[in-house]
């Protein structure tokens, strides 16, 4: 990660850069990361904010709120549909997004295979007892998809209701996203290999978009990230929009819905800040 920031000339080391950021995050021994240690990235311009106080305005058809609001595993729990333990909410929500797509079809759902998916689909075990999965990721447009991911870790070094961190399993599903969005996949049947073959290619750069739902002990954090790739000097950027409290002993099925409607008819990212003042 300490390579000099160089001029970006096409999507080709765009993508490739995103390889490395996924890889070199991978082995970190960390489980989240200050804005600040982020921010000092070499090979992009990395800026991370927070706007979970802001207000959020979904763009949600009929149809999909409907879908939404009907949903029975998120409206009757408890009448055949079991909740999990706190830990255990991705699966629910997982189950809940196939039914909503099944009524609306705002999307496609897809499970996390192939290259650098398949690391997170088939779950990065950090130690005996600490994991990462990827546990479905939504296709909403060719250049912005969602994801739904479990994170069974705990990092200690963070301070308790610390705000202005990202996770390592956030950070491996944005870059892992934005690799596989750039680059169609081409498997070669005498190698047993996939080849990223570039989708953008001279002009025809644009800004690819990725919606995060990280699932932890009680909580769901919700991270946007964008990154234009033909820029000079691109900037990859993360938004940490909301913390959604979503457990067994206080289910609120208004969290749900708001969790759903993140996942599926997420707001545009916000744009861009300048660089974080010091203070």
């Amino acid at each position: 990660m300490q390579a000099e920031r160089t001029a970006s000339k096409d999507a080709v080391k765009v993508s490739l850069y995103m390889k490395h950021f996924f890889c070199a995050y991978r082995i970190l021994p960390r489980d989240a990361f200050p804005f600040e240690w982020l921010e000092t990235t070499k090979e992009f311009k990395v800026r991370c904010n927070d706007t979970t106080g802001e207000e959020i305005i979904f763009p949600a058809s009929p149809e999909l709120l409907k879908a939404i609001h009907n949903c029975e595993n998120v409206n009757f729990p408890n009448q055949g549909y079991h909740l999990p333990s706190d830990w255990g909410f991705s699966g629910f929500i997982s189950s809940a997004v196939y039914y909503v797509i099944q009524k609306s079809p705002v999307a496609e759902i897809n499970d996390f295979f192939g290259p650098l998916f398949g690391i997170l689909g088939a779950t990065l075990r950090l130690d005996s007892s600490r994991s990462i999965t990827g546990v479905r990721w939504m296709h909403l447009s060719d250049n912005h998809w969602s994801c739904i991911m479990r994170d069974w870790t705990y990092d200690r070094d963070m301070p308790e209701n610390s705000r202005g961190f990202l996770l390592k399993a956030e950070l491996l599903a944005v870059s892992s996203i934005f690799f596989r969005q750039m680059n169609e996949m081409i498997w070669n049947c005498e190698t047993y290999r996939y080849r990223a073959r570039p989708r953008y290619k001279e002009g025809i750069l644009t800004t690819v978009k990725a919606t995060v739902a990280t699932f932890i002990c009680g909580e769901v954090r919700i991270v946007q990230a964008t990154l234009n790739p033909s820029e000079p000097y691109p900037t990859l950027a993360f938004t940490l929009r909301a913390v959604i409290k979503l457990n067994k002993e206080n289910y609120s099925k208004e969290a749900a819905y708001e969790v759903l409607k993140w996942i599926l008819c997420p707001p545009e990212a916000p744009k861009v800040l300048a660089t974080r003042e010091k203070k």
